[in-house]
């Protein structure tokens, strides 16, 4: 960019100075023109000259002058050119100076919701072997949970396969099939967490043979979800003010902010110790937890 201007300007420099040499070649065409005009000095015996030469005359006239308005012209865009934007000095003196922080907070609560994944699984040597059992014990299964839940929640049919069973034969290359598996998964979600347990035992006693997943949430996280967002927002500034002071900078006005959060489950996993206490007879155990509602609050403050 600096040899282009460079060259501009040379170039600008070449046209003005061609520009102020040019008076003494229009004088020395006008005295031409003007003593054969006979408007000069002439002598006796010489007749004054017609219209063309004047015409002529003023046509050279113009031509300079137009030649000394273009380089003018020239001059001034090849300045401007050369000069940085003022908005962009502005700009660059004015920029402010950031900082960013994250601060966490995390609420606990205590829930008030239960979902329960149960399975029942079941071999066959056809698949339609496979699928008559599945069925009858998910009858089973479905009929029990329902009427120990009663109105305090809902049943439903969460996932559903059925595939072949292959036994590994590795001394002859391959394997071999040995029959067909179903698998129907029951999900139920209730507000009755004080029967969790009892709806573990009556699934497991209907034929359920595995426990997917036992997990406990909140309905409504807002009061929560504000109570930790506000302990995130003074971890942030708390977080900014040690910082701006280790620093040696002044905190002004938050430029910008954003949250996040979300509610953290409180999940149980359920093994094969449940499955004995309910066929032992004896009733499940269910110890339930408060769980967390974290947030992620980010501030940026102006600083000076």
């Amino acid at each position: 960019m600096k040899a282009e201007l460079t060259q501009m300007q040379r170039t600008g420099a070449a046209l003005i100075a061609k520009d102020q040499a040019q008076p003494s070649t229009v004088g020395q065409e006008n005295r031409r023109l003007a003593f054969a005009s006979g408007e000069g000095e002439r002598t006796p015996g010489e007749l004054p000259g017609d219209g063309k030469l004047a015409t002529k005359r003023g046509a050279l006239m113009k031509h300079w002058a137009n030649a000394s308005v273009m380089a003018s012209i020239f001059w001034a865009v090849l300045t401007m050119a050369a000069a940085p934007p003022a908005a962009a000095q502005a700009g660059r003196a004015t920029a402010a100076r950031t900082l960013s922080v994250v601060g966490h907070g995390e609420a606990q609560v205590k829930p008030d919701l239960a979902t329960l994944d149960v399975a029942i699984e079941t071999n066959g040597a056809t698949a339609q072997e496979a699928a008559r059992r599945n069925a009858q014990l998910s009858q089973k299964v479905v009929s029990a949970l329902k009427a120990d839940l009663g109105s305090n929640g809902s049943v439903w049919t969460g996932s559903y396969a059925l595939f072949p069973d292959y036994e590994p034969r590795p001394a002859a290359g391959g394997s071999k099939l040995v029959g067909y598996r179903a698998e129907n998964s029951i999900n139920v979600r209730t507000t009755a967490l004080d029967r969790v347990g009892s709806l573990i035992d009556k699934a497991i006693g209907a034929g359920a043979n595995r426990i997917n997943s036992l997990a406990f949430t909140v309905s409504d996280d807002s009061q929560a979800r504000n109570q930790a967002i506000s302990l995130a927002a003074k971890d942030a500034e708390s977080k900014a003010q040690a910082l701006a002071g280790a620093l040696g900078v002044k905190l002004k006005r938050i430029l910008s902010t954003s949250v996040e959060g979300s509610v953290r489950p409180s999940p149980l996993v359920m093994g094969a110790r449940m499955g004995a206490a309910a066929v032992g007879g004896l009733p499940t155990p269910i110890d339930i937890n408060r769980i967390s509602v974290p947030a992620t609050v980010s501030l940026s403050y102006e600083i000076e």
